[in-house]
């Protein structure tokens, strides 16, 4: 179970890092609904992750931030839901990448 838990942890980090980098990357645009629940997210999983490398058993705080990491997810689905509503089409529900 110990090396689960560090597992988790650092899969955990890796992901708030890569999330964090989707976040600053200066050719996305996200909105701020998705940028809300990315931040949201970002921050839920390094705490997660801290307290799965230190070992910790603390599992109140595991479940609220695995709670609010689903928090984070359904704010970016709602972002996503509200861009198409917006734009009309699924094809323009996002721009990453666009110049």
């Amino acid at each position: 179970m110990d090396a689960l838990l560090y597992v988790y942890g650092m899969v955990s980090m890796v992901c708030a890092v890569c999330l964090g980098w989707v976040v600053l990357h200066p050719d996305i645009h996200e909105g701020p609904i998705i940028k809300t629940g990315l931040v949201t997210m970002i921050f839920s999983l390094a705490a997660t992750g801290y307290h799965g490398i230190s070992m910790s058993q603390n599992w109140s705080a595991m479940l609220t931030a695995s709670v609010t990491t689903s928090l984070g997810l359904l704010a970016v689905i709602l972002g996503i839901i509200v861009r198409k509503h917006n734009r009309g089409t699924w094809v323009s529900a996002t721009d990453w990448g666009e110049p």
